[in-house]
């Protein structure tokens, strides 16, 4: 933002528009989907581990994909919204990550801001991929210890950057071929796999809690807790899923042909991003506010 900053741009009708419509976008993201859903996974990671089903658990889990995704992303496109409202642009920082058919690629289009800042300031310098193989997966595992480090000093978060460093690694070995010979739903699924146990890590408050949550995803616990399962869940979770999934279906470039050639299609748009935002209004001023995930960190 440095030359923008040192020479403001002016501020046009058009550039409020679009940057109110992408601010009622992030707004229905954190207010719509990723709130409601947050309330189960704030449930789910709270109960001993050891006490819920396996379909619990994986509810729970897919609750916390989706939340983290929409909760940030939703929060970037509220930056990028009120950025644009004053004639200032930024990068984006989402390309629908839960498409992605590798890990490799999932970086590359998840938090592209802190990704591409510790591959210019940290990858790089440290040699990056230029002094053999075998610095390079040193260099990569370096790259997400400190990420994971950077999310805060617990174990939970090392683990996750060190789960994401051998999933890089093994990319780099063989994994991101064998993938693309599977096709690209197999391919998505188990990159998606993947991604979802890295968040397991991720959400989980120690490594005992981890292993024991792994136990119960994977039918090893005892269930013996029952939980009641919001009615706003399953359908947040469904939608959720379809509007991160879609840019992978052959439904999405039509969409967006329609939408570049049709007026009538655009207008819709803006209408029901319009509702979106009096409803996450709405929503914001009945149910107690979350922070931002991130804000955490």
């Amino acid at each position: 933002m440095k030359d923008q900053i040192a020479s403001p741009p002016a501020i046009e009708w058009s550039d409020f528009q679009v940057g109110f419509l992408r601010f009622a976008r992030g707004l229905g993201r954190k207010l719509l989907i990723a709130d409601p859903l947050g309330a189960f996974v704030n449930q789910i990671f709270a109960a001993d581990p050891a006490s819920l089903s396996a379909g619990h658990a994986w509810l729970g889990l897919a609750s916390f994909t989706l939340q983290i995704y929409f909760d940030f992303a939703g929060y970037s496109d509220m930056a990028i919204g009120l950025a644009r409202m004053l004639g200032f642009r930024l990068k984006e920082n989402f390309n629908s990550p839960y498409i992605s058919q590798s890990l490799t690629e999932f970086w590359r289009r998840w938090h592209i801001s802190l990704t591409t800042w510790i591959r210019d300031y940290l990858y790089i310098p440290l040699g990056g991929d230029r002094r053999g193989e075998a610095r390079t997966y040193i260099n990569l595992w370096i790259c997400f210890l400190a990420s994971g480090l950077w999310h805060g000093a617990s174990w939970n978060f090392v683990l996750w950057g060190a789960y994401n460093g051998l999933f890089l690694t093994l990319d780099r070995l063989f994994l991101r071929e064998a993938l693309a010979r599977c096709g690209k739903l197999i391919a998505t699924g188990v990159t998606l796999f993947i991604v979802m146990i890295g968040w397991a890590i991720f959400r989980s408050d120690s490594p005992a809690h981890l292993a024991q949550f792994l136990s119960a995803l994977f039918g090893m616990s005892h269930a013996t807790m029952a939980l009641e399962i919001p009615a706003e869940v399953p359908f947040t979770l469904i939608l959720g899923a379809f509007i991160s999934l879609l840019p992978a279906t052959r439904l999405y470039r039509p969409l967006v042909r329609a939408y570049e050639t049709q007026s009538w299609l655009r207008g819709a748009t803006i209408a029901a991003l319009v509702i979106i935002y009096v409803l996450a209004i709405a929503r914001a001023v009945t149910v107690p506010f979350q922070p931002f995930i991130y804000f955490r960190f």
